[in-house]
């Protein structure tokens, strides 16, 4: 995972590799500790080559934090990520306070 500001309220945080139920309450923890203070939040995962079913509920964990923050919050997923979206929630309702890049 990493971290870059793009500017003083615009956090940009990214990941790769895995996310799967024994990490992604760490990727959490790390949006959250990272992320704190931005007004809008860019989380990459365009690098994620496996995402776990289980993993969407971190997904809207995060979402809801971004919402009760006032934080505007776009998604760039990943393939696998993107996979996982359909299957979870294939209207968009349960992410549609995010902006998802294709």
């Amino acid at each position: 995972m990493s971290t870059a500001w793009q500017s003083a309220t615009v956090v940009r945080i990214s990941a790769g590799g895995e996310v799967d139920a024994a990490n992604s309450e760490r990727l959490a923890r790390y949006v959250f500790r990272y992320g704190a203070n931005c007004r809008h939040l860019i989380l990459d995962l365009s690098g994620v080559e496996f995402f776990a079913v289980d993993a969407f509920s971190t997904l809207r964990t995060i979402g809801h934090r971004c919402a009760t923050a006032q934080v505007n919050w776009t998604l760039i997923p990943s393939r696998a990520v993107s996979r996982v979206l359909t299957l979870a929630d294939p209207r968009g309702v349960l992410l549609s306070d995010a902006l998802i890049a294709s």
